[in-house]
C-alpha cells in the first residue's frame, strides 16, 4: 500500500515514468516527487496528477550532475523529511551516428549515476529502516526506436 506514502520519480517527463507516476499517485494515492531536466514535461505531468485529485510536484534536476542531485535530494528531505520509496526511470535522447557516443551515455548512467541517484535517497531509508529502491526501464532500452528514447 503506497497511500500517502512519498515517492520519487526521476524521468516522469514523459513516457514510462509519467504512465508510472499517474498510476501512482491517482490510482494508488502515493505523494509524487517528480524530478526531470525536462521541467516543462515534468510539470504537465503534475498538471495530469493534480487535475485528477493526486498530489505531486517537480524539481528541475541534471542527475547527470552529482552535485545538482544531491542539492535537491536535500531540499526534498528538509520538505518531506521522509522520502519512503525513490524510483529510477530516466532516459537518454540524442540523436547521434556514433556507436561508442551512446555506449559510453549509457554506461556511464548504468554505473555512476544509477548509484548517485539511488544513493541521494537510500541513507535516509537505512536510517528509518525503510523505504524501497527501484530502477526500471523499457524495452527501449534493448532497441530504440527512429526519435524516440532509449532509455538509461
Amino acid at each position: 500500500d503506497v497511500t500517502e506514502k512519498v515517492i520519487v520519480i526521476t524521468g516522469a517527463a514523459s513516457g514510462l515514468g509519467r504512465r508510472m507516476s499517474q498510476i501512482l499517485a491517482i490510482e494508488k494515492g502515493a505523494r509524487l516527487i517528480i524530478i526531470d531536466v525536462d521541467i516543462k514535461g515534468a510539470e504537465e505531468t503534475v498538471s495530469s496528477i493534480i487535475k485528477e485529485n493526486g498530489h505531486a510536484e517537480a524539481y528541475f534536476c541534471d542527475i547527470r550532475k552529482e552535485e545538482e542531485m544531491q542539492r535537491v535530494a536535500a531540499e526534498i528531505h528538509e520538505k518531506y523529511v521522509v522520502v519512503d520509496d525513490a524510483m529510477r526511470s530516466s532516459a537518454h535522447f540524442e540523436f547521434t551516428t556514433f556507436f561508442c557516443g551512446i555506449f559510453n551515455i549509457n554506461m556511464k548512467m548504468w554505473t555512476s549515476l544509477e548509484r548517485q541517484t539511488i544513493r541521494a535517497f537510500l541513507e535516509p531509508m537505512i536510517k528509518t529502516n525503510s523505504g524501497h529502491v527501484v530502477a526500471v526501464s523499457s524495452i527501449a532500452g534493448f532497441s530504440g526506436e527512429t526519435f524516440g528514447l532509449a532509455y538509461w
